[in-house]
């Protein structure tokens, strides 16, 4: 168990000529013990999860918006008999052991410093008890018999206060006399609802049975009695057909219900989420049914097929003889050709189509290895199909109007040759230390657009005029802008560039607000603004915060509010704070000294602003 994987990564493109050569670290062990409440060993068996705790491990991604935790190096053993061993633990290590019975209904973990030197064994000790509620109660069908000997399908489906919902899906089993037994991991909310749906499956015989039980209360760990459960057949949700546009029916359609959400004031803002749990497939027939239950809201039918065009359908609860009839499809295929010296990853064709009101509509697609490409299920009608670079979208061929013929018949488009044309690159990203980085922005600097490349540190570029400008930057990196790009290149970031930011007039936030700050490279105008590489900077109680920058040049900082919901530290609501760019503007330079900056904020504004937010929360 090391923080540093013992790795080499080989080019499958470039093989070596040795095999690479790994050297472990030097090690020490571990030993896990696992007791009960009065200290003797336990028998029963456990799985035990050694990790290493990373204090770098909290990392901002490159919107500044989220942060996201990095998995850390983590073994995982059987304990049997009490004891789980670990041999080789490397040193100087903080490191977290959790242990969790095989049911899962006990559990325990403890932190504590690894061994520091060769043959050192440290021990944790570790005493797993209940720490989640356990449900337990006996299924009953309506006849009063019991469900003996069943695997049975349970969910538990949580909505908030403010609408957005959870589910979590696991198997019921039930002993000889109709009794079970789950471990509750899902947490209770106030004021959210929760329930338990179990499942009976259909058979021949009978179609599919279930009981939902209210859960929207607080449940100690421990075991809580459901008592006896009756399974019945739920109520009709909707019901019809699925054909074509032939009025033949489709058999194998997706069919779910999905439920509209607002998520602003105006007609046009809301969505329709899916109901994942309660889709179905058209039958032989094209006949469905979807049977559950539905809170109250606004609803809609919606029917998926590889070979057809979507189609959907507003319902209301209980109704039956829907019927949902699916657009003819098209399908295209083709291929591209190129030189050896371009790779397929670096090409994506792309298919558009503009609607009698003018929108134009497209989708784009990678190549295959050796050049070709499909598009599925389109809208019969007059195309255009072109080649682009797959990273800077730059226009490699105008292929010109294509027409798609329906009745899902395939089309097949000519060759599309670019042989003789194109100039492929092959970039090989490390960093400072010369190891591989997989998380890359490439960037126009003319007009800042970007493209992210998350675990690629090989990257494929092709063009029809070099040479290629481009501004290649990584979290925790110093990038690099390079201006004269023809060939093949590895190329090495830099160490980044460490900035530190007070902020005066931080002390006038009332309570119950938070000010979050930002960095963002901006062009020299100021006009141009590089949003992919803006990062957080984390503000402690006097105002004052750092971060790690990508680049050199001029740069805002964005400042915006946070309104914390009493009672509840993690949920909270964002709201600009905006300012002239002049009095946040900052200009880092090429140095790996600090660079230290002060920026006043106006506490008439900040107040005013603060003010205005309240009286809209509350109106």
């Amino acid at each position: 168990l090391t923080p540093d994987p013992v790795e080499e990564e080989v080019d499958l493109m470039d093989l070596p000529e040795a095999p690479p050569v790994l050297i472990m670290p030097e090690a020490g062990q571990v030993e896990v013990l696992l007791v009960d409440a009065e200290g003797d060993r336990l028998k029963d068996q456990f799985m035990v999860n050694l990790s290493i705790i990373d204090p770098d491990e909290v990392r901002a991604d490159t919107s500044g918006s989220d942060h996201w935790e990095e998995q850390p190096e983590q073994l995982t053993a059987h304990g049997v008999g009490g004891r789980a061993f670990y041999p080789l633990v490397a040193y100087d290590q903080h490191l977290k052991v959790m242990a969790v019975s095989m049911d899962g209904e006990r559990r325990a973990e403890v932190d504590g410093p690894g061994p520091v030197r060769g043959g050192d064994t440290i021990t944790f000790t570790l005493a797993p008890k209940v720490e989640r509620p356990i449900l337990t109660g006996r299924i009953l069908n309506t006849e009063g018999m019991v469900g003996a000997n069943l695997t049975m399908q349970s969910r538990v489906r949580s909505e908030n206060p403010s609408g957005h919902s959870s589910a979590s899906d696991s198997q019921v089993k039930t002993d000889g006399e109709g009794r079970f037994r789950m471990l509750l991991e899902q947490e209770y909310e106030d004021g959210a609802t929760r329930s338990l749906t179990i499942t009976m499956r259909a058979t021949k015989r009978k179609p599919k049975r279930e009981v939902t039980v209210d859960l929207s209360y607080h449940l100690d760990p421990g075991e809580h009695e459901l008592g006896d459960l009756v399974v019945e057949v739920p109520p009709l949700i909707a019901a019809g057909m699925v054909v074509d546009h032939l009025g033949e029916p489709v058999a194998g359609a997706d069919v779910r219900p999905e439920r509209k959400l607002v998520w602003g004031d105006e007609d046009d803002e809301f969505y329709w989420n899916g109901m994942w749990d309660l889709r179905t497939e058209s039958r032989r027939d094209g006949s469905f049914e979807i049977r559950g239950s539905m809170a109250d809201g606004e609803y809609r039918i919606r029917a998926e097929h590889d070979s057809h065009l979507t189609a959907h359908q507003e319902f209301r609860q209980g109704q039956e003889g829907m019927l949902l009839t699916m657009g003819q499809a098209s399908s295209l295929a083709g291929r591209v050709l190129f030189d050896d010296s371009v790779d397929h990853r670096s090409l994506e064709v792309v298919l558009e189509r503009t609607n009698d009101e003018g929108a134009t509509t497209s989708q784009s697609t990678m190549l295959d290895s050796d050049g070709s490409y499909t598009f599925d299920s389109q809208v019969p009608g007059t195309w255009r199909l072109r080649v682009q670079s797959a990273v800077f979208g730059e226009e490699l061929l105008d292929a010109g109007e294509i027409l798609l013929t329906g009745g899902g018949g395939q089309t097949e488009a000519p060759d599309l040759d670019l042989r003789s044309m194109l100039t492929g690159i092959t970039l090989k990203v490390t960093g400072a230390d010369g190891k591989p980085v997989d998380q890359v922005t490439l960037s126009n600097p003319e007009d800042g657009r970007s493209w992210n490349r998350w675990g690629e540190s090989t990257i494929y570029l092709v063009t029809t005029a070099p040479p290629i400008a481009l501004t290649i930057t990584s979290p925790g990196h110093r990038g690099v802008e390079l201006t004269d790009l023809r060939e093949d290149r590895e190329v090495r970031l830099g160490t980044p560039l460490r900035v530190e930011v007070t902020v005066r007039g931080y002390h006038m936030l009332q309570p119950g607000w938070r000010l979050h700050a930002s960095l963002m490279p901006i062009s020299e105008d100021g006009g141009a603004r590089y949003w992919n590489h803006m990062q957080d900077i984390e503000l402690d109680e006097f105002g004052r915060g750092t971060v790690d920058a990508t680049k050199p040049g001029p740069h805002t900082i964005n400042f915006s509010l946070e309104r914390v919901d009493p009672g509840d530290p993690y949920s909270w609501h964002r709201y600009a704070l905006p300012l002239d760019d002049e009095m946040t503007r900052i200009d880092l330079v090429e140095t790996d000294a600090l660079q230290s900056f002060v920026v006043q904020l106006d506490g008439e504004h900040l107040r005013s602003t603060m003010e205005r937010i309240q009286d809209e929360r509350d109106g």
